[in-house]
């Protein structure tokens, strides 16, 4: 009997079938994995007790090939020290992703779950801004927690897998970076550091003008810093 294909498996070849990928469109599936702790071929139980994390985020890219009429499919791992998991960090990830395609797509379709770092406003604001300049997404498909998840488990299946090899070999895990070098033999692997700029200021400034086409109107965005002003 012939074991019942993945949900986003389908939905790609669906999706291609009929013609809707081709070399102006991209389909991405985004996924975070969290607690990677260090590692070390020597370590003692102690040691791995008092450990911190890294966060890792995937991007697994569908593109059309540029010979023939296969898909193409590049995997992005970003490793970071931070671990909450919020709309600007994937915004921050993706961004990073996108301006990596060469050619870049026109359109972008995201395959994601339905969790709240991924499932609102702010992300798809983010997204839509204006400044981004580098992209049109055409749609955002959401599926539930944990659901139709083979190709993102079988690459972290791979990450785990020459994680071992590496610390197998003598090396250790102790920083971000050794991500990298462990992951690195990975075909159709990049990684990176995502290192988010955060500020910690509670200065808040407020103005409300007196003259002019908008005298009288309170001015703001749907979130801070992002897209046009709307007046009330």
């Amino acid at each position: 009997m012939q074991k019942p294909d993945n949900n986003w498996s389908i939905f790609i070849k669906i999706y291609y079938r009929v013609g809707e990928i081709d070399e102006k469109d991209a389909v991405i599936i985004i996924n975070y994995k969290m607690k990677i702790f260090p590692k070390s071929a020597y370590e003692t139980k102690q040691d791995f007790f008092e450990k911190k994390r890294w966060t890792l985020h995937l991007a697994l890219v569908y593109t059309h090939s540029q010979v023939g009429m296969n898909l193409q499919i590049h995997a992005f791992d970003h490793w970071s020290n931070d671990t909450c998991q919020d709309s600007w960090f994937t915004a921050s990830s993706l961004h990073a992703v996108i301006v990596e395609l060469n050619p870049k797509p026109e359109w972008i379709t995201f395959i994601l779950d339905n969790g709240p770092h991924y499932h609102n406003a702010d992300l798809m604001i983010i997204m839509k801004d204006e400044r981004n300049g580098i992209i049109y997404v055409r749609k955002w498909t959401y599926f539930e927690t944990g659901e139709a998840k083979i190709s993102i488990d079988s690459h972290y299946a791979q990450i785990s897998h020459a994680i071992k090899c590496h610390i197998c070999q003598g090396f250790d895990i102790l920083q971000g970076s050794n991500i990298e070098l462990a992951i690195e033999g990975i075909c159709g692997t990049s990684a990176a550091h995502l290192k988010p700029k955060c500020t910690k200021g509670k200065k808040i400034k407020a103005e409300w003008s007196n003259e002019g086409e908008y005298a009288g109107y309170i001015c703001a965005h749907s979130i801070p810093n992002i897209g046009k002003w709307n007046y009330f």
